[in-house]
């Protein structure tokens, strides 16, 4: 059986990243238009949705402890997300984001870095 898709077309789709009983399960999430919000748990947390992103969209994160998506962010047409909040958010190390020519991504928050790396086509 398939795992359900919960697709945020506008408003707030908001979970709890509870390691042993998150709140959106496996389900995968489109998001489409409207925010996805994860609270986070008071440890740690790794969730397995797979989050897809098909319009300008946005990603928050409350409390403090990390929240991991465990498998690739991935954009299904042109479009920007914005990923705000106070919990740490990590992306997956294997495939972790990938952004088309046409795709942005807005991060803000409080604390944690940014890295920027661009490659200039010579050798280092």
């Amino acid at each position: 059986m398939a795992a359900d898709t919960f697709t945020v077309n506008a408003g707030v789709l908001e979970g709890k990243a509870d390691p042993t009983h998150p709140a959106l399960g496996a389900a995968g999430i489109m998001l489409n238009g409207g925010t996805l919000k994860i609270d986070a748990a008071t440890a740690a947390s790794t969730l397995a949705n797979v989050v897809s992103v098909a319009a300008n969209s946005t990603l928050t994160t409350t409390g403090a402890s990390s929240i991991s998506l465990s498998n690739p962010v991935a954009f299904t047409t042109p479009a920007g997300l914005t990923s705000s909040g106070t919990a740490p958010l990590i992306l997956s190390a294997t495939g972790g984001l990938t952004l088309n020519g046409s795709d942005t991504l807005t991060v803000s928050g409080t604390g944690g870095h940014h890295h920027q790396r661009r490659d200039h086509g010579y050798g280092h």
